[in-house]
């Protein structure tokens, strides 16, 4: 019920960008139309609005589950700082795939996608 309140003062805010003398501002350099802007979209809460749920895995939790279901990752990955890296280096949508997919592949069980849920959801929490 808290978070109702400040939401709603937020609301309560957009009505009164539509009351603000631009002009008038602008004129006396105090706020610029961009930056009422900007500071109320900062101010909004966020969402996420889709989300892959093989997107959100971590790299520990991708050896974590390869060790469980006896997955040998060698092949593909030498550790999770390589998985690391191989995500931030990332040079196209071939390579991107092939890593997405290998490490997509070491969920298994209902449990596997239940943990990776919430692991994702704890940090989205945050």
């Amino acid at each position: 019920m808290n978070n109702i309140l400040p939401l709603q003062q937020k609301v309560a805010n957009v009505e009164s960008l539509q009351n603000i003398d631009i002009d008038a501002c602008h004129e006396q350099k105090k706020v610029s139309p961009s930056n009422i802007l900007i500071e109320f979209v900062k101010s909004m809460p966020k969402v996420e609005l889709h989300v892959h749920l093989e997107g959100t895995l971590e790299p520990e939790i991708v050896f974590e589950l390869a060790r469980h279901n006896g997955i040998d990752l060698s092949p593909y990955f030498n550790d999770v700082q390589d998985v690391k890296s191989k995500c931030e280096s990332l040079t196209g949508l071939n390579f991107f795939l092939k890593v997405y997919y290998r490490c997509a592949s070491v969920m298994r069980t209902e449990k596997d996608f239940y943990d990776v849920t919430l692991a994702y959801l704890s940090r989205a929490k945050k």
